[in-house]
């Protein structure tokens, strides 16, 4: 159950690409949304527009820490193991 709300963060993604398009059977419209999206949710602010790359959102692991149960240790450590400071 750990990952329930990075999981529902996708559903909240295209949630606003989906929106932010005329027509949701445009594929290349709706990947050019997803790229832009920029939204506050479960997992807090997701801005793929200025991510570290095009497309990509960065979730806050320290913060998800007290919606998933883990500890903070756990969610540095966590992190620390991907590469991104602490």
């Amino acid at each position: 159950m750990r990952s329930i709300g990075s999981t529902y963060s996708l559903f909240e993604v295209a949630r606003e690409a989906f929106r932010a398009v005329s027509d949701p059977h445009d594929a290349a419209e709706v990947a050019n949304a997803l790229h832009l999206v920029n939204y506050t949710g479960t997992c807090g602010a997701l801005n793929f527009a200025n991510g570290p790359a095009p497309g990509v959102a960065i979730i806050n692991l320290e913060r998800m820490a007290g919606h998933n149960s883990l500890d903070q240790r756990e969610a540095n450590r966590t992190v620390s193991s991907a590469g991104y400071p602490v």
